[in-house]
C-alpha cells in the first residue's frame, strides 16, 4: 500500500507540480526549448537532452542581464 501511494505522489509531483512551478519562475518560449533539446540532444546524447533546459535558462537570464546592464545602462536586480 505504501509503495502505491509513494508512486501516485511521486507521479503528482513529477508531471503536475513541479511543471506548474518551473512555468511561473521561468517563462521560456517553446520554439526555443525545443530547439535546444534536439540539439543538445544530438549533439551529447541523452546528457546533453537533460541538461538542455537549465543550460537555455542560464543563457537567457545572462543575455537578459547584459541587454539591461550594458545597453539600457540600467541596475539588474538579482533577488
Amino acid at each position: 500500500m505504501s509503495a502505491i501511494l509513494y508512486f501516485v505522489i511521486q507521479a503528482l509531483e513529477g508531471y503536475l507540480i513541479t511543471p506548474f512551478i518551473q512555468q511561473k519562475v521561468v517563462s521560456l518560449p517553446p520554439a526555443l526549448l525545443l530547439t535546444a533539446q534536439l540539439i543538445m540532444g544530438a549533439s551529447f546524447g541523452i546528457l546533453g537532452f537533460l541538461l538542455a533546459v537549465p543550460l537555455v535558462v542560464v543563457v537567457m537570464v545572462l543575455v537578459q542581464m547584459l541587454s539591461i546592464r550594458d545597453v539600457l545602462g540600467e541596475s539588474v536586480d538579482m533577488s
